[in-house]
């Protein structure tokens, strides 16, 4: 029924409505609770245009203090970087994988190495009140043939004896289209088009005010031996 009702629907709308963006979201901006409208415009104000760069910058859409919730944890992100050199160490063929993983999102900028920071970038990352590295581990994904092991962050550990970055980040409203209303509109006219843009959320620069809360930690070859590498 309610796949039949979609095909259907011919929800009125007055003129003013018509032209109006928010409007034409659709009924499920209906469904949005206060909180999710708050984070949702949290979210949007968060983002902003550097027109010297011609880049979009996005800070970190808090929904609580980061310094009263998140606790040092630097040690949490350390071991777990020296379980994934426990576990996949005596395999030479998965160490290649994952370094190949870690030396292409240094490559393409996503992971910047301490030592290639300015001494302002770090003075500003060692001063701040408060910080998170960001836990990692590795996912396998046998059909693909350009990175079948690749790392995996999780922003959802917690710090010790308090929250994770996840925890205090707004989270809005997920906005899933009905791929069913979205082939009908898509159909409706003479002309159709798809498209994709690679990396398009890589594209988005974080803050550098928001650095401190995205740092990570591993080892070189997956050796826990030599001296730890940090990076955010």
């Amino acid at each position: 029924m309610k796949t039949q009702d979609t095909g259907l629907s011919t929800g009125y709308k007055c003129q003013r409505c018509r032209d109006c963006r928010d409007c034409l979201k659709g009924p499920g901006r209906e469904r949005m609770s206060i909180k999710q409208e708050k984070e949702q415009d949290l979210i949007r104000k968060s983002i902003s245009i550097d027109k010297t760069s011609g880049k979009a910058v996005a800070k970190l859409a808090f929904v609580e203090d980061p310094v009263l919730n998140l606790k040092p944890n630097m040690e949490v992100a350390r071991k777990r970087a020296v379980n994934v050199d426990t576990k996949y160490s005596s395999n030479h063929e998965v160490v290649q994988m994952i370094c190949k993983s870690l030396k292409k999102l240094i490559n393409r900028g996503h992971i910047i190495p301490w030592e290639k920071l300015s001494d302002i970038q770090r003075s500003r990352i060692l001063q701040s009140k408060a910080s998170y590295f960001i836990p990692w581990d590795v996912s396998f994904k046998t059909g693909s043939l350009s990175t079948p092991a690749r790392c995996t962050f999780d922003a959802s550990s917690k710090t010790p004896g308090g929250t994770s970055l996840n925890q205090i980040l707004a989270k809005g409203d997920a906005d899933l289209a009905s791929l069913l209303e979205m082939m009908l509109s898509w159909v409706i006219g003479k002309v159709g088009f798809s498209a994709d843009i690679s990396q398009f959320y890589n594209s988005i620069l974080l803050d550098e005010e928001h650095w401190p809360y995205e740092q990570i930690v591993w080892y070189d070859g997956l050796d826990s031996k030599i001296k730890l590498k940090h990076g955010k």
